[in-house]
């Protein structure tokens, strides 16, 4: 089985910026879930890109 590996982030948007849902999700660069506390994002992370799973 070939395993792929994948740049996994959490990142916060700066402050000056005003949105309900500051924090994002991004693999490889690219957003795929945001959420409004960084604790859904890492939950988010680990169960879909957790080598685990």
């Amino acid at each position: 089985m070939k395993t792929v590996a994948h740049k996994v982030e959490v990142v916060n948007q700066p402050e000056s910026s005003f949105d309900t849902s500051p924090w994002k999700v991004l693999v490889n660069g690219v957003e795929v879930h945001r959420a409004n506390t960084r604790a859904k994002c890492e939950g988010y992370a680990i169960r879909k890109y957790s080598a685990i799973a």
